[in-house]
């Protein structure tokens, strides 16, 4: 079984590129603590700050294909989990225009519905995380950004529930969300 995820991102493929194979780029937008080494048999690995899962926090993985601006594709493995399957990653890029990339993402090897489900999810949120940071060039990574974001408002929501400013509170909260 297989998860395929395909997008337009409005950025040359040498910068799309570069996003997902330089380690100080990937840690602008990828979830999980990443080390790469983008040569063919580098070392890739994934470390998930604060899973919740029963699931390994770590996925290991070498490169086996790297073509630049085009290819980039490893193994992914969960080290600490008997008999998980060997795993692959596929990103191709493909130039469309001068600052347009499609880019195509297949994670094969899955065995079961829920294990695809549960990737295919995050997939979402990580092809996600690529296009706002290839195309602004900001950090795009949630889980990075979480603490800055909430301790702003945090503190303005003491301060406005303090001076009796949250009347339309719901409106405040469903347009922040």
């Amino acid at each position: 079984m297989d998860i395929k995820k395909e997008l337009v991102i409005n950025a040359s493929t040498s910068r799309v590129y570069d996003a997902i194979t330089d380690m100080r780029q990937l840690s602008q937008w990828f979830p999980d603590v990443i080390s790469i080494e983008p040569k063919v048999g580098g070392k890739v690995v994934f470390r998930s700050p604060n899973s919740l899962s029963n699931i390994s926090d770590t996925i290991e993985g070498k490169i086996i294909k790297l073509e630049k601006n085009k290819k980039l594709t490893y193994t992914w493995f969960h080290p600490d989990v008997p008999n998980f399957p060997l795993m692959r990653v596929s990103w191709n890029l493909e130039q469309m225009e001068k600052n347009k990339t499609r880019v195509m993402i297949v994670h094969s090897g899955f065995v079961d519905d829920n294990t695809v489900n549960s990737y295919n999810k995050r997939w979402v949120r990580i092809i996600e995380h690529l296009d706002v940071f290839a195309v602004s060039k900001k950090p795009a990574n949630i889980q990075k950004q979480i603490a800055f974001v909430m301790i702003p408002i945090s503190l303005s929501l003491i301060v406005m529930v303090a001076g009796g400013g949250l009347q339309n509170s719901d409106k405040f909260v469903s347009g922040f969300f």
